[in-house]
């Protein structure tokens, strides 16, 4: 029988998701009063889109260059968002468990002792409110001196705006703001995608282009942008450099906005902690990188670019020039107006949510809800009439309007420190979300609140050492003020709080706590319904939480090992151009892949995910053969991934001995076989281990691959001497080219580095039934790998463009490119240590890859359609893994190896090889989605109208780049350089149609698809993604599991 995908249950399953949150929320003690309109990219986008990374950059960036310059903009960015990260990840704990708009405030009552939560709860509220109105103060005030910045530069520097005029600017921002949040939730829900997608664009064009463009005169050296510290404003060098982490601290803030709109959102519990996580991770890579462009891009002349109306525009007007640098501007502009109608969004919803729980003044009046709109439409003009009345500030000096900043993060870190630490410190029973870290959550907690325990301490402290009326720090005295007036409030006499105020107050009768989302137990039960409703029985221990599911894809990807096993295919086709730009175009196409990929993982999560989908998607007349013939390309493509990524190990193992040696060690193939094959067996042994051993692995994996990552970015530039260091014109635009073809085509051809490093991403798909929260945490999983590895890689190419000297074709016979280029710039020892952490990483890789490969093998041997499937099909009764799988993958991966001894071009259609096989299976079951004859139901993660250019973007770009990897490196072939690509895959790709079509044993005669190993679920509430129909013929199992 058929089994398809059905459309009819959509409304269902939107329904099992809305009645989760409201059951949740009613568990919190609130009724449902907002639409849940925002989608989890949509929550993400308000947390991210509040950052606004170039704008409050450019905002806050006279804090960072008188307290060291280049390098506390780049030092000081990256301390500091390593301890932000630590903060977001605890109060991402505190919101999967209980996500509501007043969350903060909330979760301090819910957490600390009797004798203190009222008193807590009352501080921490106003807390947040004030600092939420003072960030939408802060953004707003940037956004004014952007706009008076603007006109500074077309004038020509003629126009210097009073006080006066700022203010009257920066009142006409607020009050647009506060029409543009009374309109309908699913309008502001609508408009955070297009506030994410801009303030992308802003920040690539400027990494980009800054570099390109600025002129010789303003260029600075590694010494001076990342050594030289800068300090104008007479404190101590390491206080001064503690002072500059305001910038990166005000810039990634306002991450509680996720929080806020808790109750607007879809999938709550899920949506909203991942958002907090993923906006702060992202926003801390892209800040670094536009950091590091303005350090090597600002020229030695920082007092004047201090003394300037605005540091940036200064920045990018000596290095664009007039009319480009108001072109430019306009686009800051735009987004900076865009963080402050997000953040007056989320404040007004804080608000909203402490007067529906009677704690501030004119509560009565601010707890409505907008009769047509659905909106709290008198918390949105509350909170833009305070923050209009902080902007008069302005008329005390610049200081006292500086203080706005501190304020907002003052304000804000209270309100977060104070749950955080009541979690622990509290008499509290309380219980984790979907989202926690586990043992690891105290010693995140307790990092999290000393750090904003501190930095609130550093940031009463004024400016400069020596005080007056006009440089005074006001922070002190607004929050102070404010803080005091709220407590002298709850204890007044007869009618204070401290009489009536007992907590957050019920609107609803509170339900039984099963409703809430930290039961583990229903999580499994869910994942364990949605698989049954595919057909299949729960056979694996669902270890894998949400961070290892992006663990396994992230680790596979392995960013710099990989760039380092196919940099030979970048640096002739292309050189450095083909490097940076080649990495960014393949990028972008990959992303379109991934999301196209997601959608359907997010449907219908399972082992053998990519062939299922053909066949449930796919036409009666040809799913049967399609689905084998992806399940085929999908396996061999995972096979030659073990293969590429292990033999990429075994070269850079061979590369430290050749370093080791002074050059005079070179590796014999059977050396370099012998080295590969050892590789492979050790991994097959790591992965018969137990499922949560393998899980747990995946966390160190991502650390060791980021911080490798990030050390390189860093360290190569500084470390790089002069004669091997070059231009912007030659990293990125001489365009180097010896391989014989074309420049278009070589262009095209370096693509397969990017493809190479970020592919495989379907690993998460492989795991999915070992996953918990699969339909979430798969697809979110592949595409945050994707986006991460595409900017963490492209920063890695350009590191590496402007530090590899001129000598390309020196580089290219090297044994190893990247080593060759680290032995340049680190000299021998260094680049040994380098390189043996390198080669560790990439190990790493192999194993997850390994680990991937083997739950496809299994998955396809469930389904009968490969050789051996009956003993292939086994679980170990003491491990619970397939080990039969596992060594079956690492045979045939040590087969692959022995093309080393038909010479380089064999072994390197290994690589290609990969591509090509997971390409196929990646485009046809994307295709059968809009093509065959199906009724697809989206899951939790989808794109909605968006799906079709997408997946068409994403199948064309496969489709074009696997008849390119079919074609030699070079157009003059011979038996030695030829691609044997087509002659591996293609010839493995016949064999298994001859063995569909064979006479009477062919699988044409008995292949009937997917086949169930479990009565599937006759009921579409486990996920809502499926019908009940059975697939293909049920069988009784007999295999232990």
């Amino acid at each position: 029988m058929s089994f398809g995908f059905t459309v009819d249950g959509d409304s269902s399953r939107n329904d099992a998701i809305r009645q989760k949150d409201e059951a949740l929320l009613a568990t919190l003690g609130y009724k449902q009063e907002f639409k849940r309109a925002f989608k989890p990219l949509e929550v993400f986008g308000i947390a991210f889109s509040i950052m606004g990374i170039l704008p409050s950059i450019a905002s806050v960036l006279f804090f960072a260059i008188p307290n060291g310059g280049g390098p506390a903009m780049v030092w000081g960015w990256l301390v500091a968002s390593i301890f932000i990260m630590f903060v977001g990840i605890a109060i991402a704990e505190l919101a999967s468990a209980a996500p509501t708009s007043g969350g903060l405030y909330f979760w301090t009552y819910s957490l600390s002792s009797p004798r203190w939560k009222n008193v807590l709860c009352w501080t921490v509220g106003y807390s947040n409110t004030i600092g939420s109105i003072a960030g939408v103060a802060s953004i707003n005030w940037g956004c004014a001196v952007q706009i008076m910045a603007a006109a500074s530069i077309g004038s020509n520097g003629t126009f210097s705006p009073t006080s006066a005029q700022l203010f009257g600017v920066y009142a006409a921002i607020t009050i647009s703001h506060a029409f543009t949040c009374c309109l309908g939730t699913s309008i502001l829900a609508r408009l955070q995608s297009v506030y994410v997608a801009l303030n992308m664009l802003l920040c690539l064009a400027i990494i980009i282009a800054l570099p390109a463009a600025t002129p010789h005169e303003f260029k600075n050296s590694a010494k001076v942008a990342l050594w030289d510290f800068v300090n104008a404003n007479g404190y101590p060098n390491g206080y001064a450099f503690i002072m500059s982490f305001t910038a990166p601290l005000w810039t990634i803030c306002g991450f509680d906005s996720a929080v806020h709109i808790s109750e607007e959102a879809s999938n709550a519990s899920i949506a909203v902690p991942w958002a907090i996580v993923c906006a702060i991770g992202i926003s801390g890579v892209l800040g670094w990188a536009i950091n590091m462009s303005l350090a090597f891009c600002m020229g030695g002349d920082l007092l004047t670019l201090i003394s300037s109306e605005q540091p940036m525009a200064a920045i990018f007007f000596n290095s664009f020039g007039h009319k480009p640098t108001l072109v430019i501007w306009s686009f800051v502009v735009l987004v900076q107006y865009m963080m402050g109608s997000s953040f007056l969004l989320s404040a007004s919803r804080q608000s909203f949510a402490f007067s529906r729980d009677s704690a501030l003044p004119f509560s009565r009046w601010l707890y409505r809800m907008n009769s047509y709109t659905k909106t709290p439409v008198n918390t949105v003009w509350f909170v833009a009439t305070f923050a209009t009345a902080l902007g008069l500030l302005v008329f005390a000096g610049p200081q006292a309007i500086s203080a706005l900043f501190s304020l907002g993060i003052i304000g804000l870190y209270y309100a977060l420190a104070v749950p955080i630490a009541a979690r622990f410190l509290g008499t509290n029973d309380f219980k984790p979300g979907s989202f926690n870290c586990g043992v690891l959550s105290l010693p995140i907690a307790v990092t999290a609140v000393l750090f904003m325990t501190f930095m609130s301490v550093v940031f009463l402290f004024p400016t400069t050492p020596t005080t007056s009326v006009e440089n005074m720090n006001y922070t002190i005295a607004i929050f102070g003020g404010v803080m005091a007036l709220s407590l002298i409030y709850y204890y007044f006499p007869v009618v204070g709080g401290v009489h009536w105020f007992k907590g957050p107050v019920a609107n609803i009768e509170p339900l039984s706590d099963s409703a809430s989302t930290g039961s583990f137990n229903e999580i499994r039960q869910k994942d364990e319904a949605l698989l049954a409703a595919l057909g299949y029985k729960q056979e694996f221990k669902r270890a894998f939480k949400p961070l290892e599911v992006f663990g396994i894809a992230f680790s596979i990807i392995g960013l710099l090992p990989s760039i380092a096993s196919v940099l030979f295919y970048a640096i002739p086709n292309g050189g450095g151009p083909a490097m940076v730009w080649g990495w960014l175009v393949a990028s972008i196409f990959i992303l379109f892949v991934g999301i196209s990929m997601a959608e359907l993982a997010s449907a219908a999560p399972t082992s053998g995910g990519l062939y299922f989908w053909t066949y449930s998607l796919s036409s009666a007349r040809w799913r049967n053969v399609l689905c084998w013939s992806v399940g085929y390309a999908n396996t061999i493509g995972s096979i030659a991934s073990v293969a590429s990524i292990d033999w990429g190990c075994a070269v850079q193992i061979m590369a430290a001995a050749t370093i080791g040696s002074k050059g005079s060690f070179t590796p014999t193939s059977a050396q370099l076989f012998g080295v590969y094959a050892a590789i492979v067996i050790s991994h097959a042994i790591i992965c018969c281990l137990g499922t949560a051993v393998l899980a747990r692995l995946q966390t160190v994996y991502v650390i060791l691959n980021v911080l490798l990552c990030l050390a390189i970015i860093i360290a190569l530039p500084a470390a790089t001497p002069r004669e091997f260091k070059n231009s912007a014109k030659v990293a990125l635009g001489d365009f180097y080219n010896s391989n014989g073809w074309t420049d278009g085509y070589a262009f095209i051809l370096s693509f397969l580095a990017p493809l190479w490093t970020i592919c495989s991403f379907d690993s998460s798909v492989h795991i999915s039934e070992e996953a918990s929260n699969a339909a979430v945490a798969v697809p979110w999983a592949i595409v945050n790998a994707i986006g991460i590895a595409g900017i963490l890689g492209w920063a890695i190419n350009m590191s590496l463009a402007f530090c590899m000297g001129t000598d390309l074709a020196a580089l290219n016979e090297s044994e190893q490119p990247m080593a060759q280029i680290f032995f340049n710039s680190f000299g021998e020892k260094p680049t040994l240590a380098i390189w043996s952490i390198v080669v560790i990483v990439q190990y790493m890789m192999g194993s997850s890859m390994l680990l991937a490969a083997s739950r496809q093998t299994f998955a396809f041997s469930r389904d009968s359609a490969l050789p051996f499937s009956s003993w292939l099909y086994r679980m170990n009764s003491y491990t619970k893994t397939p080990v039969n799988t596992v060594w079956y993958d690492a045979i045939l991966s040590i087969a692959l190896g022995l093309l080393v001894f038909a010479g380089n071009q064999a072994i390197n259609a290994v690589f290609a090889l990969s591509v090509v096989g997971l390409y196929f299976a990646y485009a046809v079951p994307i295709a059968a989605r809009f093509l065959g004859d199906n009724n697809f139901k989206p899951g939790p993660f989808n794109c909605g109208v968006l799906s079709l250019p997408i997946a068409i973007i994403a199948v064309l770009f496969m489709s074009f780049m696997s008849v390119v990897f079919l074609f030699p490196t070079t157009p003059t072939t011979s038996v030695e350089d030829m691609n044997y690509t087509i002659a591996v895959f293609g010839g493995v790709m016949v064999l298994s149609l001859l063995y569909y079509y064979l006479p009477v044993v062919g699988g044409v005669h008995w292949f009937t698809g997917p086949v169930a190993n479990v009565e599937a679920s006759s009921s579409d509430s486990a996920s809502g993604s499926f019908s009940g129909e059975k697939k293909g013929d049920a069988r009784v199992d007999t295999i232990d599991a």
